[in-house]
């Protein structure tokens, strides 16, 4: 990863963490974002290996997991980033 790329990751992930904590979200920033909330999780943080940004969501049902999955491309997108489809992993 070049340097100015991951400036520019770090300005994005400290802007997505500027606003959920204005908006008093519960989060853990440790290794990226970390935000928990009634439907799960999901984690935001820059890929050690690429340049890209790497999101995980955790839901309990597949209701909570598009509502985490909104919100998390909902704080992309205010970064000014394109979000493509977020996939479903199943595990």
């Amino acid at each position: 990863m070049t340097r100015q790329s991951t400036l520019a990751f770090s300005r994005r992930r400290q802007a997505v963490r500027a606003r959920l904590a204005e908006s008093g979200a519960a989060m853990i920033e440790i290794d990226g974002v970390r935000v928990q909330s009634e439907d799960g999780w999901w984690l935001l943080r820059a890929s050690n290996t690429q340049d890209v940004l790497v999101a995980r969501c955790e839901a309990a049902d597949q209701a909570g997991l598009e509502r985490l999955k909104a919100t998390l491309a909902a704080q992309l997108e205010s970064s000014g980033l394109e979000v493509a489809e977020l996939d479903s992993a199943k595990s």
